[in-house]
């Protein structure tokens, strides 16, 4: 877990190094593109980093403090095996997976892990703050994303045309700017979920 942990910070280090440059860059939709593109990888490296562990905890891994987690099946013995029973275990046809909720790890994890596995309470805790940032990066990667406005009006007051994800991570209204404070929650939530 601790390995899992170190790759997740590195990756987000590297996305903080890239979140400081940008005011360097003279061009604001170059600065606001670029924003919106480390929004996406964070996001996608957080969702990768809880499928990992995951797979780990249900091949026997321990948390980061040591305490192993409660499994519902014997650990598997790889994680190709373990990802294969998250999707086939106990149910009907596989399924495809998703990580990006709390609803969803649930989901993903029920036949293997215990229900109150700490993976599971982390992931609640932070469930609003997830779900901020899923919908921010989901209207980046989509464009027609409701959900979007209320994420603007939470920090505008007010649903403004014109406020693209880039300009809201980006803003100069907020210190740290979304962005600095996006990165910052998921190596929070990241400790959180190891128990590190």
């Amino acid at each position: 877990m601790e390995v899992a942990h170190a790759l997740f910070l590195q990756k987000s280090a590297r996305h903080t190094v890239l979140a400081q440059g940008l005011p360097s860059i003279a061009d604001h939709q170059v600065r606001k593109l670029l924003a919106e593109l480390i929004m996406m990888r964070l996001f996608d490296d957080l969702q990768e980093f809880l499928q990992g562990v995951a797979v780990r905890l249900a091949c026997g891994a321990p948390y980061v403090d040591g305490t192993s987690a409660v499994l519902l099946v014997p650990s598997f013995r790889s994680t190709t095996a373990a990802e294969a029973g998250f999707r086939t275990y106990n149910r009907n046809s596989p399924v495809l997976l998703k990580w990006s909720k709390p609803k969803f790890v649930r989901d993903a994890t029920k036949h293997i892990l215990a229900p109150n596995e700490n993976l599971h309470s982390a992931c609640v805790a932070a469930a609003g703050q997830l779900e901020e940032m899923r919908i921010v990066r989901n209207k980046v990667a989509h464009s027609g994303v409701s959900e979007y406005k209320d994420v603007v009006k939470k920090y505008y007051g007010a649903h403004i045309n014109g406020a693209s994800p880039g300009h809201l991570l980006l803003s100069p209204r907020f210190s740290p700017n979304l962005l600095q404070t996006y990165i910052q929650t998921c190596r929070a939530v990241a400790r959180s979920v190891v128990k590190g």
